[in-house]
């Protein structure tokens, strides 16, 4: 598990966040892979714009032999995704929420703002 914390207003309640965040999220997940990834699949929970998609593959691409990006949003107060990506998301707030004094520090990605 990786996370980082975004402190700077401009990131609030936007999208903006899941661009700036991934890279320095995965980046550090792949220093750790003892192998090389041959596929990469990111899906991020929010809208995506066509240039950040862009952005992401021209970071992600040269790092696995393939490498795909795409975003879900909920619409109309429900989510339209695969399963997995939405219980991620639940989890992953209830657990920051409950436990984020105890969270070990040695997984936060510095991310600076």
């Amino acid at each position: 598990m990786r996370y980082c914390v975004l402190k700077n207003d401009r990131f609030r309640r936007t999208n903006e966040n899941l661009v700036y965040a991934a890279p320095y999220l995965i980046n550090d997940f792949l220093r750790t892979c003892p192998h090389n990834i041959d596929i990469l699949n990111e899906y991020l929970d929010g809208a995506l714009s066509e240039e950040s998609k862009r952005d992401l593959r021209r970071e992600f691409e040269p790092k696995a032999r393939s490498f795909f990006v795409d975003n879900f949003t909920k619409k109309k107060k429900v989510h339209h995704c695969p399963f997995v990506i939405y219980a991620s998301h639940v989890i992953s707030n209830a657990i920051f929420n409950q436990y984020s004094q105890f969270i070990c520090p040695d997984k936060m990605v510095a991310v600076p703002e």
